[in-house]
């Protein structure tokens, strides 16, 4: 078997800041996948989607994306959970 190492000009470099000071990125990963799936496609859809916008335009984008998001299932979850201090259960 051998292992592919592909050429610097072959890869597509995308670059997306994450705040995740003294976190592993494997527990990083952790985080983000124990929350609402339905959430999570909705921020990173919205977030891509904002991107070509201009900043009042993204800046309503984003009030309507939280909206949406409040109006969800896993939201009423979230916060039903966060109050009795249990974990959550997605539907998402």
């Amino acid at each position: 078997m051998k292992t592919y190492v592909a050429k610097p000009a072959e890869v597509d470099k995308k670059w997306v800041l994450i705040d995740a000071d003294g976190l592993v990125v494997g527990r990083l990963a952790a985080i983000i996948a124990s929350k609402s799936p339905a959430t999570v496609k909705i921020g990173k859809r919205a977030f891509y989607e904002q991107r070509e916008m201009g900043l009042k335009a993204a800046y309503d984008h984003a009030s309507a994306v939280m909206v949406e998001n409040m109006l969800a299932r896993d939201a009423e979850e979230g916060i039903g959970a966060f109050v009795e201090k249990r974990a959550p259960v997605w539907e998402g």
